[in-house]
């Protein structure tokens, strides 16, 4: 605990109050991109999901295969693990 406050005191007096706020201001924005992130991820996925519980005429309709919508579908990990 006496190491936090050291840290902060140096901290502060290197940085200044306008220094600390503007170090809080670059994590909210960091939270708010992490947080943007996620929940694009999370309509990404629900959306491949939809994909691929289409049927074969549906697929054909929009000019894929069922080949095609799985390769879509496959992660970007997935697609780098198995190339």
């Amino acid at each position: 605990m006496e190491a936090i406050r050291i840290g902060r005191r140096l901290g502060s007096a290197r940085l200044g109050r306008a220094g600390w706020r503007s170090a809080r201001a670059a994590a909210r924005h960091a939270a708010r991109a992490a947080w943007r992130w996620l929940l694009q991820a999370r309509e990404r996925a629900r959306q491949r999901g939809a994909l691929l519980r289409l049927d074969d005429r549906m697929l054909k309709d929009i000019g894929i295969s069922r080949c095609d919508a799985y390769r879509e579908t496959r992660g970007r990990f997935e697609r780098w693990w198995r190339g």
